[in-house]
Protein backbone atom coordinates (compact mmCIF):
# COMPACT_ATOMS: atom_id res chain seq x y z
CA UNK A 1 0.00 0.00 0.00
CA UNK A 2 1.36 3.39 -0.95
CA UNK A 3 2.13 5.96 1.74
CA UNK A 4 0.48 9.27 0.84
CA UNK A 5 2.79 12.29 1.04
CA UNK A 6 2.36 15.98 0.35
CA UNK A 7 1.80 16.85 -3.30
CA UNK A 8 5.09 17.02 -5.21
CA UNK A 9 7.06 15.02 -2.65
CA UNK A 10 6.54 11.56 -4.14
CA UNK A 11 5.09 8.34 -2.74
CA UNK A 12 6.45 5.32 -0.88
CA UNK A 13 5.11 1.76 -0.96
CA UNK A 14 6.06 -1.74 0.09
CA UNK A 15 6.63 -4.41 -2.54
CA UNK A 16 5.25 -7.98 -2.34
CA UNK A 17 8.76 -9.33 -1.63
CA UNK A 18 9.14 -7.07 1.43
CA UNK A 19 11.39 -4.44 -0.15
CA UNK A 20 10.39 -0.79 -0.45
CA UNK A 21 10.04 1.59 -3.39
CA UNK A 22 9.81 5.36 -3.44
CA UNK A 23 8.92 7.33 -6.54
CA UNK A 24 8.55 10.93 -7.58
CA UNK A 25 7.90 12.81 -10.81
CA UNK A 26 11.11 13.67 -12.67
CA UNK A 27 9.57 15.24 -15.78
CA UNK A 28 7.41 14.64 -18.80
CA UNK A 29 7.94 12.96 -22.15
CA UNK A 30 7.60 14.74 -25.49
CA UNK A 31 4.05 13.41 -25.71
CA UNK A 32 3.19 14.77 -22.27
CA UNK A 33 3.34 11.51 -20.32
CA UNK A 34 4.58 11.68 -16.74
CA UNK A 35 8.06 10.27 -16.16
CA UNK A 36 8.86 8.87 -12.71
CA UNK A 37 12.10 8.41 -10.80
CA UNK A 38 12.07 5.28 -8.62
CA UNK A 39 14.30 4.21 -5.72
CA UNK A 40 14.34 0.75 -4.17
CA UNK A 41 15.78 -0.52 -0.91
CA UNK A 42 15.36 -2.87 2.02
CA UNK A 43 13.71 -0.35 4.35
CA UNK A 44 11.24 2.50 4.10
CA UNK A 45 13.75 4.91 5.66
CA UNK A 46 16.39 4.01 3.07
CA UNK A 47 14.21 4.72 0.01
CA UNK A 48 12.77 7.89 1.55
CA UNK A 49 16.29 9.21 2.16
CA UNK A 50 17.30 8.44 -1.43
CA UNK A 51 14.23 10.26 -2.73
CA UNK A 52 14.74 13.25 -0.41
CA UNK A 53 18.34 13.60 -1.62
CA UNK A 54 17.19 13.48 -5.22
CA UNK A 55 14.44 16.06 -4.65
CA UNK A 56 16.90 18.33 -2.85
CA UNK A 57 19.28 18.22 -5.80
CA UNK A 58 16.47 18.85 -8.28
CA UNK A 59 15.25 21.88 -6.28
CA UNK A 60 18.77 23.30 -6.38
CA UNK A 61 18.73 23.29 -10.18
CA UNK A 62 19.64 19.66 -10.78
CA UNK A 63 19.05 17.79 -14.01
CA UNK A 64 18.57 14.16 -14.85
CA UNK A 65 21.83 12.26 -14.41
CA UNK A 66 22.42 11.72 -18.14
CA UNK A 67 22.65 15.49 -18.61
CA UNK A 68 25.40 16.03 -16.04
CA UNK A 69 29.07 16.54 -16.81
CA UNK A 70 31.22 15.42 -13.90
CA UNK A 71 32.67 18.87 -13.19
CA UNK A 72 29.21 20.38 -12.68
CA UNK A 73 27.92 17.38 -10.77
CA UNK A 74 30.87 17.28 -8.37
CA UNK A 75 30.60 20.99 -7.58
CA UNK A 76 26.83 20.79 -7.18
CA UNK A 77 27.09 17.77 -4.89
CA UNK A 78 29.71 19.51 -2.76
CA UNK A 79 27.73 22.76 -2.56
CA UNK A 80 24.28 21.38 -1.83
CA UNK A 81 24.88 18.02 -0.16
CA UNK A 82 28.27 18.07 1.61
CA UNK A 83 28.86 21.72 2.49
CA UNK A 84 26.32 21.89 5.39
CA UNK A 85 28.27 19.14 7.23
CA UNK A 86 31.77 20.56 6.68
CA UNK A 87 33.85 23.23 8.36
CA UNK A 88 34.66 26.11 5.98
CA UNK A 89 38.32 25.04 5.80
CA UNK A 90 37.35 21.42 5.03
CA UNK A 91 34.99 22.64 2.32
CA UNK A 92 37.80 24.76 0.86
CA UNK A 93 40.22 21.82 0.74
CA UNK A 94 37.61 19.63 -0.92
CA UNK A 95 36.72 22.23 -3.55
CA UNK A 96 40.37 22.94 -4.34
CA UNK A 97 41.01 19.21 -4.75
CA UNK A 98 38.03 18.94 -7.09
CA UNK A 99 38.99 22.01 -9.13
CA UNK A 100 42.73 21.26 -9.32
CA UNK A 101 43.03 17.48 -9.23
CA UNK A 102 39.80 15.99 -10.60
CA UNK A 103 37.98 18.26 -13.02
CA UNK A 104 41.01 19.12 -15.22
CA UNK A 105 41.46 15.41 -15.96
CA UNK A 106 38.00 13.83 -16.16
CA UNK A 107 35.55 16.68 -15.53
CA UNK A 108 34.61 16.77 -19.23
CA UNK A 109 33.02 13.29 -19.07
CA UNK A 110 29.33 12.84 -18.40
CA UNK A 111 28.72 11.08 -15.08
CA UNK A 112 27.13 8.12 -16.87
CA UNK A 113 30.20 7.75 -19.15
CA UNK A 114 32.64 7.10 -16.32
CA UNK A 115 34.10 3.64 -15.91
CA UNK A 116 37.00 2.13 -13.89
CA UNK A 117 39.44 2.43 -16.81
CA UNK A 118 38.80 6.15 -17.31
CA UNK A 119 39.24 6.89 -13.61
CA UNK A 120 42.33 4.67 -13.29
CA UNK A 121 44.17 5.75 -16.44
CA UNK A 122 43.08 9.34 -16.88
CA UNK A 123 42.91 10.42 -13.24
CA UNK A 124 44.78 8.24 -10.76
CA UNK A 125 47.71 7.32 -13.00
CA UNK A 126 48.12 10.85 -14.38
CA UNK A 127 48.11 12.38 -10.88
CA UNK A 128 50.71 9.83 -9.80
CA UNK A 129 52.88 10.47 -12.88
CA UNK A 130 52.67 14.17 -12.14
CA UNK A 131 54.56 13.44 -8.92
CA UNK A 132 51.73 14.07 -6.46
CA UNK A 133 51.84 12.26 -3.13
CA UNK A 134 49.67 9.27 -2.27
CA UNK A 135 47.87 11.45 0.28
CA UNK A 136 46.92 14.04 -2.36
CA UNK A 137 45.78 11.43 -4.88
CA UNK A 138 43.82 9.59 -2.19
CA UNK A 139 41.90 12.79 -1.37
CA UNK A 140 40.87 13.12 -5.01
CA UNK A 141 39.76 9.49 -5.01
CA UNK A 142 37.82 9.87 -1.74
CA UNK A 143 35.81 12.88 -2.95
CA UNK A 144 35.09 11.30 -6.33
CA UNK A 145 34.09 8.00 -4.73
CA UNK A 146 31.75 9.72 -2.24
CA UNK A 147 30.11 11.76 -4.98
CA UNK A 148 29.53 8.75 -7.21
CA UNK A 149 28.21 6.73 -4.27
CA UNK A 150 25.67 9.51 -3.81
CA UNK A 151 24.83 9.30 -7.54
CA UNK A 152 24.16 5.57 -7.11
CA UNK A 153 21.99 6.02 -4.02
CA UNK A 154 20.09 9.16 -4.99
CA UNK A 155 19.93 9.24 -8.76
CA UNK A 156 20.13 5.67 -9.92
CA UNK A 157 23.65 5.39 -11.31
CA UNK A 158 23.89 1.61 -11.95
CA UNK A 159 27.16 1.21 -10.02
CA UNK A 160 30.06 3.20 -8.67
CA UNK A 161 33.01 2.84 -11.10
CA UNK A 162 35.45 3.81 -8.32
CA UNK A 163 34.85 0.41 -6.76
CA UNK A 164 37.34 -1.27 -9.11
CA UNK A 165 39.97 1.49 -9.09
CA UNK A 166 43.27 0.66 -7.37
CA UNK A 167 45.44 2.94 -5.23
CA UNK A 168 48.67 1.03 -4.72
CA UNK A 169 50.98 2.54 -2.13
CA UNK A 170 54.04 0.93 -3.72
CA UNK A 171 53.43 3.02 -6.87
CA UNK A 172 54.04 6.26 -4.99
CA UNK A 173 57.45 7.49 -3.79
CA UNK A 174 57.79 7.67 -0.02
CA UNK A 175 57.97 11.22 1.29
CA UNK A 176 59.42 11.91 4.71
CA UNK A 177 58.78 14.93 6.90
CA UNK A 178 61.84 17.02 7.69
CA UNK A 179 62.27 18.65 11.11
CA UNK A 180 64.64 21.41 12.16
CA UNK A 181 67.75 20.28 13.96
CA UNK A 182 68.85 21.83 17.28
CA UNK A 183 71.47 23.83 15.40
CA UNK A 184 68.89 25.14 12.90
CA UNK A 185 66.52 26.11 15.73
CA UNK A 186 69.33 28.05 17.44
CA UNK A 187 70.14 29.86 14.19
CA UNK A 188 66.45 30.64 13.66
CA UNK A 189 66.10 32.20 17.14
CA UNK A 190 69.32 34.17 16.64
CA UNK A 191 68.02 35.53 13.34
CA UNK A 192 64.64 36.39 14.87
CA UNK A 193 66.36 38.42 17.61
CA UNK A 194 68.79 40.15 15.22
CA UNK A 195 69.09 43.92 15.01
CA UNK A 196 69.22 46.13 11.95
CA UNK A 197 71.93 48.70 11.12
CA UNK A 198 70.40 51.26 13.51
CA UNK A 199 70.39 48.83 16.42
CA UNK A 200 66.63 48.27 16.39
CA UNK A 201 65.00 44.79 16.29
CA UNK A 202 64.82 43.62 12.70
CA UNK A 203 61.50 41.76 13.14
CA UNK A 204 58.57 43.33 14.99
CA UNK A 205 56.97 39.90 15.50
CA UNK A 206 60.15 38.25 16.76
CA UNK A 207 58.53 37.12 20.02
CA UNK A 208 55.78 35.34 18.12
CA UNK A 209 58.34 33.72 15.83
CA UNK A 210 60.24 32.36 18.82
CA UNK A 211 57.01 31.24 20.51
CA UNK A 212 56.07 29.37 17.37
CA UNK A 213 59.43 27.61 17.04
CA UNK A 214 59.03 26.25 20.58
CA UNK A 215 55.32 25.36 20.44
CA UNK A 216 54.71 24.40 16.81
CA UNK A 217 51.44 26.33 16.68
CA UNK A 218 49.68 26.73 13.36
CA UNK A 219 49.76 30.25 11.94
CA UNK A 220 46.01 30.65 12.48
CA UNK A 221 46.27 29.55 16.11
CA UNK A 222 49.15 31.94 16.69
CA UNK A 223 47.28 34.86 15.11
CA UNK A 224 44.15 34.19 17.18
CA UNK A 225 45.93 34.31 20.57
CA UNK A 226 44.83 36.97 23.06
CA UNK A 227 46.45 38.02 26.32
CA UNK A 228 43.55 36.35 28.14
CA UNK A 229 44.74 33.04 26.64
CA UNK A 230 48.08 33.31 28.47
CA UNK A 231 48.32 31.84 31.97
CA UNK A 232 51.56 33.31 33.33
CA UNK A 233 51.19 31.55 36.68
CA UNK A 234 51.10 28.05 35.21
CA UNK A 235 53.01 28.98 32.03
CA UNK A 236 50.37 27.62 29.71
CA UNK A 237 48.44 28.79 26.65
CA UNK A 238 44.74 28.27 26.06
CA UNK A 239 44.23 27.41 22.38
CA UNK A 240 40.55 27.99 21.69
CA UNK A 241 40.43 29.86 18.38
CA UNK A 242 41.91 29.64 14.91
CA UNK A 243 41.98 32.34 12.24
CA UNK A 244 41.60 31.00 8.71
CA UNK A 245 41.03 32.48 5.28
CA UNK A 246 38.46 30.73 3.12
CA UNK A 247 37.78 31.04 -0.60
CA UNK A 248 34.54 32.53 -1.83
CA UNK A 249 33.78 30.03 -4.58
CA UNK A 250 30.83 32.10 -5.77
CA UNK A 251 33.38 34.43 -7.36
CA UNK A 252 34.36 33.35 -10.87
CA UNK A 253 38.01 34.05 -10.30
CA UNK A 254 38.05 31.92 -7.11
CA UNK A 255 40.54 34.39 -5.64
CA UNK A 256 38.46 36.30 -3.13
CA UNK A 257 39.13 35.18 0.44
CA UNK A 258 37.16 35.76 3.62
CA UNK A 259 38.66 35.98 7.13
CA UNK A 260 37.05 33.60 9.58
CA UNK A 261 37.61 32.91 13.28
CA UNK A 262 36.58 29.40 14.26
CA UNK A 263 37.01 27.08 17.22
CA UNK A 264 40.43 25.45 17.24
Amino acid sequence: MAVRRAKGTGSVFRNPDGTWTAQCVKGFSEKGYTKYKRFTGKTKAEVMQKMENYLMLMKSGGQILDDYYLDDYLCGWMEHIKKPDLKPTSYDRAMLTIKNHINPYIGHYRVTQLNPSIIQLELIDKLRNKGLSLSTVRKAYVYLNACLTYAVDAQGLPQNPCRLVKLRQKDFPEKKNRFLSEKEMTEFIKAANSLDESGKPRYSLRKLLILDIYTGLRVGELAALKWSDVDFEHKTLNLSKNIVYTYNFSQKEDKKKERLVQDS
